[in-house]
């Protein structure tokens, strides 16, 4: 009899259980992706670079002087809290006279991560020292650096910042 009642008890309690919460729901809060972005947009200064990391926008190597055969110029920017769909121009001049611009549009919220453009010449660069990058979030300018452009092989990478 005291071998009946041992699974009985058991059996009993679950099936009490079962009953007591048949009416009951349970819900869970779904979460589709990251939660919203709080605070303000905010952004660092425009850095330059011969080189950055291909997946996180990064700057490896910063630079203020390139030289007039370099393959790649990089300006890249800190962003924190910017919206999807904000629109960046990387802007770049010699001498007061855009040479490039480029647009575009977030794909995504940024919450702290970096955003670069970036200007691929194949004829050289013309020497001086009156270069400018400009960053500009929306229209307006968040961020200007000049630089040099030096003739080739004096500043074969840049010269470090």
């Amino acid at each position: 009899m005291a071998l009946h009642v041992r699974r009985v008890v058991p059996l009993l309690f679950f099936t009490c259980l079962l009953v007591a919460t048949a009416g009951c729901k349970v819900e869970f809060n779904k979460i589709d992706g990251p939660p919203p972005i709080r605070g303000d947009a905010s952004f660092g200064d425009v850095k330059l670079a011969t080189e950055i990391n291909d997946t996180s926008k990064e700057p490896i190597t910063e630079v203020s002087t390139f030289a007039s055969d370099s393959s790649a110029m990089h300006a890249a920017i800190k962003v924190k809290n910017v919206r999807a769909g904000a629109e960046f121009r990387f802007q770049w001049s010699k001498g007061g006279e855009q040479i490039l611009m480029i647009v575009m549009s977030l794909p995504i919220d940024m919450r702290d991560n970096w955003v670069s453009g970036s200007l691929f010449p194949t004829d050289g660069l013309p020497v001086g020292e009156d270069w400018q990058a400009d960053v500009l979030y929306n229209g307006d300018v968040i961020s200007s650096t000049t630089f040099s452009v030096e003739p080739s092989g004096s500043a074969a990478t840049g010269d470090p910042v």
